[in-house]
């Protein structure tokens, strides 16, 4: 016996719509969020000068006869360590166990002193010293509070930063 077939068969299918309207709204809402993010951004950039792959060179005609140092300090899990032009001088140890920024203040306000014209620095750290660490210690680098006369004043140090990692 043959049955009738069932009225599933001819009933018409509907079309799925892809509703798109919640997605473009969440796209339009991300980009003016992402745009108004970078407007603010740049506030925040710190100006850092990396050495040249070619350094220009100056004829010895040219060369100022006044004293001028190669200074570089090292952050260490133990301290600082300044040196320069091939002498170190002695390690800045740690304090209550956190960094001396005020003995390192003191001891770069010593280096500008005898060589003023002197504004670069190298600043090399080990792998894992904190980010926050490196932010204080190039603060520290670029300019100090001195008391002049009953007066504070900022004194700039060194502000030109070249960044490396020290060598083990």
């Amino acid at each position: 016996m043959i049955q009738k077939p069932s009225g599933r068969s001819h009933m018409e299918r509907e079309e799925l719509k892809l509703n798109l309207t919640p997605y473009i709204d969440f796209l339009v809402t991300l980009i003016v969020f992402l745009i108004a993010t970078i407007i603010v951004a740049p506030a925040a950039i710190l100006n850092i000068n990396l050495p040249s792959a070619s350094a220009p060179t100056v004829a010895p005609a040219q060369q100022e006869q006044k004293p001028s140092i190669t200074l570089t300090v090292a952050i260490r899990h133990t301290g600082f360590t300044i040196g320069g032009s091939g002498a170190v001088l002695p390690e800045i140890t740690l304090k209550n166990g956190g960094y001396d920024y005020d003995a390192l203040s003191q001891k770069l306000i010593e280096i500008k002193k005898m060589y003023p014209d002197t504004t670069d620095v190298i600043l090399l750290s080990e792998p894992d010293i904190k980010y926050d660490i490196l932010i204080h210690v190039m603060d520290t680098l670029r300019e100090a509070i001195v008391t002049e006369n009953g007066q504070k004043r900022a004194m700039a140090l060194f502000p030109d930063i070249s960044i490396g990692e020290v060598v083990k």
